[in-house]
């Protein structure tokens, strides 16, 4: 059987991260999963366009002369298993008024990450 640079990305250590206001910092307000904590930090740093509600919320940030801090929660042995527990903790923490910069509607996220933990669980990962 052949690996490709995929394949072995897919297999190295991830974590699942949050990111919070420094002067909340155990609420999170956006929950991700990356294989380089540091870099995605600095990443979340700067001026990107995308996720609306996570750009407001860097934003008013910004106005209060803050960055966000990013809390890295767990490490996990390979991506697939950091993005089934990074769905785990949005579907926890949205429940709870948490991860609010996280986009999709709540009915989506049920559906999507129900999906994607049975395909896991398939293929043993979650």
């Amino acid at each position: 059987m052949t690996y490709t640079a995929t394949d072995r990305a897919r297999q190295e250590p991830a974590c699942v991260y949050y990111l919070a206001d420094p002067r909340t910092p155990r609420h999170p307000r956006y929950v991700g999963e990356t294989k380089q904590p540091m870099v995605r930090a600095h990443f979340h740093c700067q001026a990107y366009r995308g996720n609306p509600e996570l750009q407001a919320w860097k934003h008013e940030l910004a106005a209060a002369g803050l960055q966000p801090v990013l809390v890295v929660v767990a490490w996990y042995p390979s991506k697939p298993a950091a993005r089934a527990a990074e769905w785990r903790l949005i579907r926890r923490w949205r429940r709870r008024g948490l991860a609010d910069c996280n986009t999709a509607r709540d009915g989506e996220w049920e559906a999507w990450v129900c999906m994607c933990v049975a395909i896991n669980r398939r293929k043993g990962v979650a």
